[in-house]
């Protein structure tokens, strides 16, 4: 195992938690989950899985992801972000296992391409893929900035290192909550 912790965060995410966290388990047991009050499977599933949940109540992404950051119960040299509806793929898990350890203390973040699936289908396109996004930081050296939309994480110090590997973004909900949940964007 990995000296990394994941955080996720939750709120009626039992369609996707488990398939989230199976992802994440050869590579580190350590996954932190802040829940938003689901009312749904969430939690249990999460929970028997052994992830560590908490309650926290919501007021934005950032907010809510930097009380993870400050919070988180487990004392490792990694932190990662990681959204219930995403999971990492083999070959990133098994980067992640091989590469991490070997990183020198100047190295203090990586970044991991997103790969969109939308309605069961890969956007390869469109500027779409590759999206690189920081998602693995050393614990104390990043935060999520605050900002009420398109939050990343940001670091205090040191250079970023790029692995080679996917993680993969998939909602499995419809495309009635994918228009709405744009829609709040827009309004946003």
């Amino acid at each position: 195992m990995q000296d990394i912790t994941v955080i996720i965060l939750t709120y009626n995410e039992e369609k996707h938690i488990a398939r989230c966290v199976k992802s994440l388990l050869p590579f580190t047991d350590k996954i932190f989950i802040v829940d938003s009050g689901s009312t749904d499977k969430t939690v249990e599933i999460a929970e028997a899985l052994g992830a560590k949940v908490v309650q926290n109540t919501w007021v934005n992404y950032a907010m809510q992801f930097n009380f993870g950051i400050e919070n988180n119960p487990f004392k490792t040299k990694w932190l990662m972000r990681m959204d219930a509806d995403e999971y990492v793929l083999p070959a990133l898990a098994s980067e992640i296992n091989q590469k991490l350890a070997t990183f020198s203390d100047e190295t203090s973040g990586l970044y991991i391409k997103r790969r969109v699936i939308f309605m069961d289908k890969w956007i390869r396109h469109g500027a779409y893929y590759p999206i690189w996004l920081l998602r693995i930081w050393r614990n104390g050296q990043g935060a999520c900035e605050e900002s009420w939309m398109d939050e990343h994480i940001t670091l205090t110090q040191g250079k970023t290192a790029q692995l080679e590997n996917d993680l993969v973004d998939h909602n499995l909900n419809n495309l009635t909550w994918w228009t709405q949940k744009h829609n709040l964007y827009a309004i946003r």
